[in-house]
């Protein structure tokens, strides 16, 4: 399957590893089982979304029937993405102004990952790596 799901840190970084062409039925499945995966968290989990060697994408997110459920879960935090597809893009524009998505891009996983960790750390009550590198 040319999309993964998988821990990137756990408990709280889940990721999407896009490889190769990505099909509607791949992707409504990936959506499904982290569906699962959302309704057993105790906690919010944060999405890496890494589309760098994703060679295509022929999927229309308005036809992917689980998406909407994911969009809008609870436990669901902040989405990182990671890669260079202008039709990855413009969705995740739209997504994020429409639906009003916690969504941002990211020019490499380091640091789509730091800040990943600066919203968990902030949420948490924790100092975050900004706070510490800003403070000094």
């Amino acid at each position: 399957m040319p999309l993964k799901t998988l821990w990137h840190t756990e408990p709280h970084i889940r990721m999407f590893h896009g490889i190769g062409k990505i099909t509607q039925d791949e992707f409504n499945e990936a959506l499904k089982g982290e569906l699962s995966v959302l309704a057993a968290s105790p906690i919010k989990l944060y999405y890496l979304i890494d589309i760098q060697d994703m060679s295509s994408f022929s999927v229309n997110p308005l036809a992917a029937a689980p998406l909407l459920d994911f969009l809008k879960h609870p436990q669901l935090g902040w989405l990182a993405l990671v890669g260079n597809s202008t039709i990855i893009n413009y969705w995740a524009q739209v997504l994020r102004t429409v639906a009003q998505m916690r969504l941002r891009p990211f020019g490499t996983v380091y640091n789509a990952i730091e800040f990943l960790n600066d919203v968990i750390a902030l949420e948490r009550g924790e100092r975050s790596t900004f706070e510490v590198e800003s403070k000094g």
